[in-house]
């Protein structure tokens, strides 16, 4: 194509490059003779030369004009020159060379003529052409600039040189029309500013914005992203788009009195990142005329949007209106809004989308309630007229809202499919106070997916036989008839049937009547819900396969026929359930009130929902909801015995009681209200349930299981509150279904047994003997600070004082556990796992039974026994009082709770004395203690004082104080025993507790370490084995003590030293079997040392020698006589192996 030399010229200088002016000019546009004839009519007084009467007010400005039929301006940034005329003509080119492109120039013309521009105009900066006159772009112009300006509304130099563009009409002030191409650079922006404008040629901007502004008085704030702002427009202020106007994802911005458009609005994108914008305001009237088009598609990511709005008139759309995401992303936004909105003939809107549907508001957004969306009073949708706003490939449908204040008329398709391969179907609302959808197509559906939802919300509604739509169309497009809204059940159904569900709703006062059955067959989950804010009357059956039933009524709901869904939920202030029909809910059936009462027979109490057991019988279903958390209060007056396994749910805002005698019996229960007091005899047991502001109360005459009910898990009330259970039978809770609250009281004649780990109870009292006749043990874990105190029972009047069973077993875990009360198991144990344990300073509390132990609730932690932890509180587990215990045993350390063993860590013993109520103190009773750990046991210098000790230890046990035991027995993990004692002692075998806490320790096994048994005075009897393994055995009974060995005692590597203050011997006289070699070892020596006697008999195996001799000088000497005959030795003396029987 031969391009002219101005064409190259006014592309060297939006370059940024100075003109080359050696080249000839030659014409480039061409002139029409229908043009002239216009231009002659409109202006008969023009002038064809380039601008002249040039006066610069402001900048550094030079003007060539040598060459003929060109002009050349160059000024400085912000310059300001008058004319007294500015027009181009054909072959003429006017260019402004400026600094850079955010460089403007302001051309004020103050002569008479308006500016006609059939040539050229160029610029690589911004061009203000302000003319009051008027400005026409003739046919064949080309405007090519890096943003224009034109305006016959006047701008003072000075706001123009302060950036502030307030434009202001004076008298008579001219129109502005195009018949050229008007051309912006890249982001460029180009406004139009007149009371009429009119185009009829081409307006483009490269990604930057157009703004057509009719209006007599208006102030721009921002050239670079144009806000416009007016502050006057007078009714004959408007914008005639016959031609194009084109932004490549930029903005487009058309406000006036009124907008008549046939043309093409584009701002069409091909970026991912880059949107278009459109937005048509107008005070009056829009037209769209037949033919128009307006796009903000994209290519390649999401659409844009449009906004099209008359504040005070009509919008009518003839056209086509898109913001499509064409090959990937999201539909647009399209809003085409008014006083009252037409969408007539063949219109077809569409914000689709490839991976999803955009949004659609037509007369305003959902239900009418975003007051940021204008409110038609009236909107129309043609038969003809096609809305999508569809996911075509993947993603969920959109959103398209037909809405009107007063009349609604839509008629048309409305489609929000999902995508074909994956996504959910969309919403559709058509609504309005009056409304006709006679003929109307929806389509919310998807291939692969949930279908999506259809809403109606008029004034009253009736579903009726008739197909097609109901009402004959009368009146004008935007007129309404007044009567009800006739929907057809077959178009229900058939919505239903595809996936679509289907919500009818009515405004305040208005009625919804089912007066045709409602037939769903297809197995998808399609929900119909009807709203009505008075009544809802139910005359035909209704049957939705698959989906759920919703009837939400202000006034009162009427079932008159059967009902089937999988859940059905009612709310509504009364409800007649007509007996002879049935209410079956597969999964569910759900009664709201703001107050429902169970009567014995049917009546109605003003603010109350009044229910029958013959009423609720009707309903099959295997979980039954009534009230939810806006209901009032829910009373039960009567018994209650659902006739299908069901499972209740009683949800209420206030309280939830039950008369006397009003018990309930169903499969299980979940009550949760502001307090919960159910304490009849009710014979269902499974139960879950909340309190949000009293105390939870509940009695079972059955088994009594805590679980998780139709959802809600566990059994919860306020810190402040208390939970009080009864069970005729026992008391048990399911994984996940916890107990919180305040306090816990618990009464019943079986075992209780609470103990899930999330559990968190403050304090806790429990009567498990009642009177005698309990037969069940105790288990509760909490996970929060615990105390055993007073709470009270579910009658709420008596206090349960502690915890006692009858004669059965009790475990308490809780990190920290304060004692207040009695913990009471009889002739059962009492098991405790803490990590701080306190008693009440009254001495109210106190533990009775068997036997008692007590473990770390944290694993290793250590234990101090009698004294407070040496590293400060919260550093070990201080046992201390235990005179408190009232048991014949107490193990300290560890333990079978529950199945749960925590080994405890280092044991120190600060001392257990015998006394009355000092730290260190144990009760009378107590004979036996045990000390269990997974590391060591050591001791302060004061004294073990009980009959038994029993020791478990994976560490070395080192107990060196002047003990006063009688009974030792001890193991440990190849670490080294040491006990001394002041007294004389057995190592016995010690067998006890009850399961799961049951023990048996026989003698002293150290598994390879060293074993060393001291008395001070008195003798050792070894009545159970002492086995060290590899280890040595020491054995010293001072002071004239008796050594006593009557079980085997077996040493490895080690040697074996026994030590008598007086004798050493067996009772059976056998002395040698007793020492014995472990596995694969021999015993270097046995040393026999006694202050009177040592007598040995018996051969000796494994013993590489002994050593007999003396711990005291002897009176006299002693001999050693073998079998054979008399031979006397030294008092010390070594025997080899195998030696002969010989008695020294």
């Amino acid at each position: 194509m031969k391009i002219n030399p101005k064409q190259k010229l006014v592309r060297r200088i939006r370059a940024g490059n100075p003109p080359i002016r050696r080249q000839s000019l030659a014409v480039c546009c061409r002139e029409t003779t229908l043009h002239l004839a216009i231009l002659a009519v409109l202006y008969p007084a023009l002038s064809y030369a380039n601008p002249d009467g040039a006066q610069v007010i402001s900048g550094q400005v030079s003007i060539d004009t040598a060459t003929p039929g060109l002009t050349t301006v160059t000024n400085s940034p912000n310059a300001i020159i008058n004319w007294q005329n500015f027009s181009i003509g054909q072959n003429e080119l006017t260019q402004f060379i400026q600094q850079n492109g955010q460089s403007a120039v302001l051309n004020r013309i103050i002569g008479q003529n308006p500016s006609e521009i059939l040539g050229q105009l160029a610029s690589n900066g911004k061009v203000f052409l302000i003319n009051p006159n008027g400005i026409v772009f003739g046919a064949g112009s080309v405007i090519d600039t890096q943003g224009l300006i034109a305006s016959s509304l006047n701008l003072s130099d000075q706001d123009f040189l302060n950036g502030n563009y307030h434009f202001m009409a004076g008298s008579g002030a001219g129109n502005i029309r195009n018949e050229g191409i008007i051309r912006a650079g890249k982001d460029g922006n180009i406004i139009l500013i007149a009371p009429q404008i009119e185009n009829n040629g081409i307006i483009k901007s490269d990604g930057g914005s157009i703004t057509l502004a009719a209006g007599q008085e208006l102030t721009i704030t921002n050239l670079d992203n144009p806000d416009i702002r007016f502050q006057v427009q007078a009714p004959a202020d408007s914008v005639l788009n016959l031609g194009k106007l084109l932004s490549e994802g930029g903005a487009i911005n058309v406000f006036a009195s009124t907008i008549k458009h046939s043309g093409e609005i584009n701002a069409d994108s091909v970026q991912v990142d880059k949107q278009g914008h459109i937005q048509l305001v107008a005070q009056q009237d829009i037209t769209l005329a037949p033919g128009s088009r307006i796009s903000a598609n994209n290519s390649r990511g999401n659409a844009g949007s449009i906004h099209i709005d008359s504040k005070t008139g009509t919008t009518l759309a003839y056209g086509t209106i898109e913001a499509q995401a064409t090959q990937v992303g999201k539909g647009g936004n399209i809003e085409l809004l008014g006083e009252r909105v037409g969408v007539l003939d063949q219109a077809h809107i569409d914000a689709s989308g490839e991976n999803g549907g955009g949004e659609i508001l037509i007369g305003g957004d959902y239900q009418g309630k975003n007051s940021a969306v204008h409110n038609a009073k009236a909107t129309y949708i043609g038969k003809d007229a096609i809305i999508k706003a569809d996911a075509k490939t993947t993603g969920n449908g959109g959103k398209v809202i037909v809405w009107s204040d007063e009349s609604t008329r839509a008629y048309g398709d409305i489609s929000a499919r999902g995508g074909s391969l994956s996504g959910n179907g969309g919403f559709i609302e058509t609504s309005g106070h009056w409304l006709d959808i006679n003929g109307i197509k929806i389509n919310a559906s998807s291939a692969n997916g949930q279908g999506g939802e259809w809403l109606l919300d008029p004034f009253n509604l009736v579903v009726n036989g008739c197909t097609g739509g109901c009402i004959v169309n009368t009146g004008g497009l935007f007129e309404s008839n007044g009567g009800p809204t006739d929907v057809s059940a077959t178009d229900i159904v058939n919505l239903l049937n595809t996936g679509t569900s289907v919500t009818l709703q009515t405004g305040a006062g208005g009625n919804i009547d089912v007066n045709v059955p409602i037939i769903k067959t297809n197995v998808n989950t399609a929900s119909l819900t009807l709203t009505a804010q008075n009544n809802i009357t139910i005359a035909a059956a209704i049957s939705i396969n698959s989906g759920n039933l919703d009837l939400n009524a202000a006034g009162t709901i009427e079932s008159r026929e059967n009902l089937t869904a999988a859940n059905i939920s009612f709310k509504a202030s009364d409800m007649n359930l007509l007996s002879g029909y049935t209410i079956n809910g597969s999964n569910s059936v759900s009664l709201l009130s703001s107050n429902i009462t169970w009567l014995g027979s049917t009546g109605l109490n003003s603010g109350k929902l009044e229910l029958s057991s013959t009423e609720l019988n009707t309903i099959t279903t295997p979980v039954l909801r009534i009230g939810d958390i806006n209901s009032g209060a829910i009373d039960i007056k009567s018994a209650l015995a659902l006739a299908n396994p069901t499972t209740l749910n009683l949800t209420s805002g206030g309280a939830i009681t039950q008369q006397a005698g009003a018990t309930i019996a169903t499969s299980s229960l979940s009550a949760s209200g502001a307090s919960v007091t159910l304490t009849e005899a009710n014979p269902v047991g499974v139960i879950s349930g909340k309190a949000t502001a009293g105390d939870f109360r509940y009695r079972s005459s059955n088994q009594l299981t805590i679980s998780t009910v139709d959802g809600v898990s566990g059994i919860t009330a306020p810190t402040a509150n208390n939970i009080a259970l009864e069970s005729g039978v026992g008391i048990n809770q399911q994984s996940g279904a916890n107990l919180s609250a305040g306090g816990l009281a618990l009464k019943t004649v079986g075992a209780v047994n609470l103990f899930n780990t999330n559990n968190k109870i403050n304090k806790i009292a429990a009567d498990l003997k009642v009177g005698g006749l309990g037969s069940g043990s105790f288990d509760f874990f909490s996970s929060s600070n615990l105390s055993v105190d007073s709470v009270l029972s579910v009658d709420g009047s008596t206090l349960l004082n502690g915890i006692t069973t009858n004669n059965q077993d009790i475990d308490i875990s809780s990190s920290t556990l304060s004692i207040n009360q009695p913990i009471n198991a009889g002739t059962g144990s009492v098991d405790i796992a803490t990590d701080t344990l306190t008693w009440d300073a009254s001495s109210n509390g106190k533990v009775i039974a068997s036997d008692s132990g007590i473990q770390t609730y944290t694993p290793g932690r250590p234990i101090t026994v009698g004294a407070a932890c040496i590293g400060g509180a919260g550093t070990c587990l201080s046992v201390t009082e235990l005179w408190r215990i009232s048991a014949a045993a107490i193990g300290i350390g560890a333990g079978d709770f529950n199945a749960i063993k925590h080994n405890a860590g280092d044991i120190f013993v600060a001392g257990i004395t015998s006394g009355s109520s000092i730290l260190t103190d144990r009760n009378a009773l107590t004979t036996r203690i045990g000390l269990v750990t997974g590391a060591g046991v050591t001791q302060s210098a004061t004294a073990i004082d009980v009959q038994d000790l029993g020791i478990k230890a994976n560490g070395t046990v080192l107990l060196s104080a002047a003990n006063n035991i009688t009974n030792l027995a001890a193991i440990t993990l190849g670490q080294d025993f040491t006990f001394n004692n002041a007294k004389g002692l057995n190592v016995i075998q010690m067998i006890g507790g009850t399961a799961p806490d049951n023990y048996n320790v026989n003698g002293i096994l150290t598994n390879n370490g060293n074993v060393s048994l001291t008395t001070l005075t008195g003798g050792v009897n070894v009545l159970a084995p002492i086995n060290a393994g590899s280890g040595s055995i020491t054995i010293a009974a001072n002071n004239s003590g008796i050594l006593d060995i009557n079980a085997p005692l077996t040493a490895g590597l080690g040697r074996i030293s026994l030590t008598g203050g007086s004798l050493i011997g067996s009772q059976n006289g056998l002395l040698m079997p007793y020492f014995n070699a472990a596995s694969g070892t021999v015993v270097p020596a046995v040393i026999v040392s006694a202050g009177l006697t040592e007598t040995y008999t018996d051969s000796l195996e494994n013993i590489n020698s002994v050593i007999l001799g003396t711990t005291q000088p002897q009176t006299s000497n002693t001999n050693l006589i073998e079998d054979s005959g008399n031979d006397s030795t030294d008092s010390t003396e070594s025997k080899n192996k195998n030696s002969k029987q010989c008695t020294k």
